[in-house]
């Protein structure tokens, strides 16, 4: 959720939040047991590499990259699917509520018609996180344990 905030508030993820949520991440996976390796390894480079390539022409911001990046091991192979199709219906909601509010703002006179609007895809991630089933539970009875 700080990433949504700071992605919401100054359109940046700092580092120090992906890598927060990595190590929460890593401490997650690797209590899982058998497969946390690849969870931990295999996963977020292989996230990396195709994550990285829509940075370089410019479709996401590498805050989100690294952010992505630094949720494999949570997320895991087998609610990946689940957690993108979140995502991604998340973002779309997020991309129009930005739209929206652009053009409000741009029929008043508060920003410049040639200004493009961005999309604080933390946003979406976020909610794409805390709603991709069954990790969401996984991760409250996780936290439970430890508290």
């Amino acid at each position: 959720m700080l990433s949504a905030y700071t992605d919401l508030r100054k359109r940046l993820i700092p580092n120090w939040v992906s890598l927060l949520v990595f190590g929460i991440s890593v401490l997650y996976a690797v209590t899982l047991g058998e497969g946390w390796l690849f969870r931990v390894v295999a996963l977020p480079t292989l996230a990396f590499i195709v994550l990285f390539g829509g940075y370089l022409i410019g479709m996401m911001g590498g805050g989100d990259v690294k952010l992505l990046v630094a949720l494999m091991p949570l997320i895991g192979f087998a609610n990946l699917s689940q957690f993108a199709l979140h995502t991604i219906l998340f973002g779309g909601l997020v991309a129009l509520l930005v739209l929206i509010h652009s053009k409000v703002q741009k029929s008043r006179g508060e920003i410049s018609p040639d200004d493009p609007p961005s999309v604080p895809y933390g946003v979406a991630i976020a909610a794409g996180t805390m709603t991709s089933q069954p990790m969401s539970a996984k991760i409250l009875a996780y936290w439970g344990m430890i508290f």
